[in-house]
């Protein structure tokens, strides 16, 4: 059997250099074959690259390719024989798990997924939005509703909410009733925090956050870069939650105090998981503009040195994205 090839960038030895691969073909039942049109950078791939700690929970290391890349949207090309709700021609976005076991990488021509892992695209989001879109967002929406448990007219303070997922958070807690939001930033990020829903928005150079005298259902913490410690007053000592993207000392600090004190608070922390009906809901916030995803610049794929620079920038505001469809030449 003549085995069909694909463009991929190869991310092993720290280079990131256009190679070629076999083509997916063993097309599970329930899975979907996809042609990526456009996907983005995400915080992960810093990571992956330079095996930082906790890089091995968010993609395999075996195999002679490193191939990376999670947020995608693109176009289905072949279904497996269970698939039910999609159809061949469909455009549809998502992001690739975050998994010890995930081989394959957005920044390349194809990539095969189950089909309850992506959903369809709706026709007035353009694809690099839909791209944009996926891991911050899924990661704001299940951290906020599915572990702080929040629901419509409660309070919530969000922790960084100029970066990406900080400021899907705002808009969420927005579109999900909150009846208050504070939200931290930068100086620089104050006024866009602030159109995005906020109604307090504290700029962390002039207040450290931790001096905030008030109290919350949720805190979420998407920068995972403060102590849960620190925040345990702050959250209702009734089922009250704070919310992190990543564990640390901190955070395991709070977990055994709200254990020890038989509190009713929890601690957790957030794996986003790419399901299609999260994404069907954010793809409704875009379609709706309840949700705005900014993005900041768009590289061909065989630029991603280029792409990677920019997305190691300071002056960034947004994703960066990249065009797969039309980026090897």
């Amino acid at each position: 059997k003549h085995l069909q090839m694909m463009k991929t960038i190869d991310f092993s030895k720290k280079e990131c250099k256009v190679t070629e691969v076999p083509k997916p073909d063993d097309l599970q039942p329930d899975h979907v074959l996809i042609k990526i049109n456009m996907a983005a950078i995400d915080t992960a791939l810093d990571a992956v690259v330079n095996k930082l700690q906790f890089s091995s929970m968010l993609h395999s290391y075996k195999g002679d390719h490193l191939m990376l890349g999670w947020h995608f949207a693109g176009t289905i090309e072949k279904i497996g024989d269970k698939v039910e709700n999609l159809r061949v021609g469909d455009d549809v976005f998502g992001h690739l798990q975050y998994d010890s076991k995930t081989i394959q990488g957005s920044f390349s021509e194809y990539i095969t997924v189950p089909a309850s892992d992506c959903a369809k695209k709706p026709a007035d989001v353009p694809f690099d939005v839909a791209a944009a879109s996926t891991t911050e967002a899924i990661t704001a929406l299940q951290a906020v509703r599915d572990h702080g448990g929040f629901e419509e007219a409660q309070r919530i303070l969000i922790l960084g909410g100029g970066g990406g997922v900080g400021s899907a958070a705002v808009q969420i807690a927005k579109a999900l009733g909150a009846s208050h939001i504070t939200a931290t930033c930068s100086a620089r990020d104050v006024e866009r925090v602030r159109s995005n829903g906020a109604d307090v928005v504290v700029d962390r150079g002039a207040k450290d956050p931790k001096d905030i005298q008030d109290s919350f259902h949720v805190v979420f913490d998407s920068t995972g870069l403060y102590s849960a410690y620190d925040f345990l007053s702050k959250i209702h000592k009734e089922g009250g939650r704070f919310v992190t993207t990543l564990p640390n000392v901190g955070f395991l600090l709070a977990t055994a105090m709200t254990f020890v004190n038989c509190k009713k608070q929890g601690v957790s922390f957030v794996h986003a998981m790419s399901k299609r009906q999260d994404l069907e809901l954010v793809g409704e916030w875009l379609s709706s503009s309840k949700l705005q995803i900014p993005i900041d610049s768009t590289f061909k794929v065989k630029d991603m040195k280029d792409a990677m620079a920019r997305q190691a920038d300071r002056a960034k505001v947004g994703r960066v994205i990249i065009d797969v469809a039309n980026g090897w030449e």
